[in-house]
């Protein structure tokens, strides 16, 4: 064989390998959500994706569920995790997190089925959510483990045939496809009325391995040989490698499906008013579209009630600046907050004639 040949066959694998390696890019790169704008909300993120193991049940079978029991495994995917994917993704302007071991967490995650928005727990965590300065709960409603399902070779086994002929790599390319059938439920809440704005089963997909990530050293050996989609499969590291990639595909599902449009817009479509913010150098330009008559505003600076004259002011520019839209039968609010007067992060809250609040954050430096 010439070297021009062996050259040839050599660049021929490499693409093809690389084709492969494109379809398999990971999960995790969260790059093109974080450069969109934050949802203007400062969030509490809180429940947990807590698992029940019964003393003394027998083991499940091989792929028998995804999260297999195991000592410290009461917790399949952590309330840090989602909080620290909601940052990473730039979902919101601002998350926050229970910390393990908070009551209210654990009261959170304790409750079965649905929870009423009078539910004591519910009330008793609203009010400390509120108290913090935030405008919605992110809550983890639990996880719903189920097994592993093999799907077979997939379309990817002809890239292995020929990587495996030409250079003997085909152990790289991922030709073999699993699914777990666990499910992450999540739900996002009013923190003035506790009423659920959306809810959600937050699935993995398939997963695409590769021999070297399902099978043991005896059968990286027997790929020498055999081509590698014909090498059975080790289950203990199937099993593992499936419960890493479902994590991290629950993970960033999360952010994806809170930060898309169409959530976006079935939270706004159920909250009383929707506030937005622009800045122009000196002031920051509040507009609230309400679908009630607002009767008070209230202005919060990093945090804490902002009481000054020009928090006074702005006030009454906004409420005072009401023109009700007969054809949508909304009312639009403006008005603008001198951007000396406030901290790195502004939060207005707005509350109508009915009694029905509403409150959006933003970070202005």
């Amino acid at each position: 064989m010439s070297a021009v040949t062996r050259h040839g066959r050599a660049a021929v694998a490499m693409a093809l390998l690389a084709t492969a390696s494109c379809r398999s890019t990971s999960v995790g790169d969260l790059r093109d959500l974080a450069a969109e704008p934050p949802l203007p909300y400062s969030v509490l993120v809180t429940g947990g994706a807590f698992l029940e193991f019964a003393v003394g049940a027998a083991e499940p079978p091989p792929l028998g569920r995804t999260y297999r029991p195991e000592e410290g495994l009461a917790e399949a995917v952590s309330l840090e995790q989602v909080r620290d994917v909601l940052a990473t993704a730039n979902v919101f302007v601002q998350a926050a997190g229970h910390e393990v071991g908070s009551p209210l967490r654990q009261a959170m995650a304790d409750l079965e089925g649905p929870v009423g928005a009078d539910d004591t727990e519910l009330q008793r965590l609203l009010s400390s959510a509120r108290s913090a300065g935030h405008d919605l709960l992110v809550v983890v409603e639990g996880l719903r483990d189920a097994p592993i399902v093999r799907r077979g070779v997939n379309g990817q086994w002809p890239i292995t045939a020929s990587v495996w002929l030409l250079m003997g790599l085909g152990m790289l390319i991922p030709d073999h496809t699993y699914e777990s059938g666990a499910e992450l439920d999540l739900a996002v809440r009013d923190v003035y009325s506790g009423r659920e704005l959306y809810t959600g089963f937050i699935r993995p997909g398939e997963v695409d391995l590769a021999l070297i990530d399902r099978t043991d050293v005896w059968g990286l050996i027997s790929s020498i040989i055999v081509p590698p989609f014909w090498v059975g499969d080790d289950v203990g590291a199937v099993e593992t490698k499936v419960r890493d990639t479902t994590t991290g595909r629950l993970l960033v599902s999360v952010a994806r499906s809170l930060k898309s449009r169409d959530v976006r817009r079935q939270i706004e479509a159920q909250l009383p008013a929707v506030l937005s913010f622009t800045t122009d150098g000196e002031d920051a330009l509040v507009e609230v579209d309400a679908a009630e008559s607002l009767s008070a505003v209230r202005v919060r600076s990093d945090g804490t009630v902002l009481d000054t004259t020009a928090a006074e002011n702005f006030m009454r520019e906004l409420l005072g600046s009401e023109q009700q839209e007969t054809t949508r039968r909304r009312w639009a609010y403006r008005g603008r907050l001198p951007l000396a007067e406030v901290g790195s992060r502004l939060q207005v809250s707005v509350q109508t004639v009915f009694g029905r609040a509403a409150s959006a954050t933003v970070l202005l430096r």
